[in-house]
């Protein structure tokens, strides 16, 4: 599991930081630093990409990412891959989010079109591969309703 920086320093100089989840062994339990402590604590984070990765490994509960004042990240590029939870909870924290890549991610559904129309309003580009729960008709229809470039494959 990685979080990558990728900002333009100064001089249009890039930077690239990964930041992995570290684990704690605990009396031969493993323990994770959640991903959003790094993600608020490291706002330079623009770029996360999250590999059939378990949200216990990331956040401290689901209700923090739901609750009433959730965590806001900086994140402008965001992979999902092979993910089974509900990540609709994840991009309402995302509102400077750019770029979307969804694959292999079973359990995506229509419900994404309106969080990301209504919590992602800087989204230009969204690819979906793989995903059973989404069609072709339902890509065409949200770009042509928000101007998102929209990218299908079944």
């Amino acid at each position: 599991m990685s979080a990558a920086i990728d900002s333009e320093g100064m001089f249009g100089l890039r930077v690239y930081l990964v930041a992995a989840i570290v684990i704690i062994w605990n009396n031969g339990t493993p323990s994770f630093f959640p991903l959003d402590m790094i993600l608020s604590g490291c706002p330079m984070i623009s770029e996360l990409s999250l590999f059939f990765a378990t949200p216990i490994k990331l956040f401290p509960s689901n209700e923090h990412l739901t609750g009433d004042n959730p965590p806001c990240y900086q994140i402008k590029k965001l992979a999902l891959v092979g993910i089974t939870w509900d990540v609709v909870s994840l991009l309402r924290c995302c509102p400077y989010l750019q770029v979307l890549d969804i694959t292999n991610c079973r359990n995506v559904n229509r419900d994404v079109f309106d969080v990301l129309k209504n919590c992602c309003p800087k989204l230009w580009k969204l690819v979906v591969n793989h995903c059973v729960l989404i069609t072709k008709k339902m890509m065409e229809k949200y770009s042509t309703s928000t101007g998102v470039k929209a990218i299908y494959c079944p």
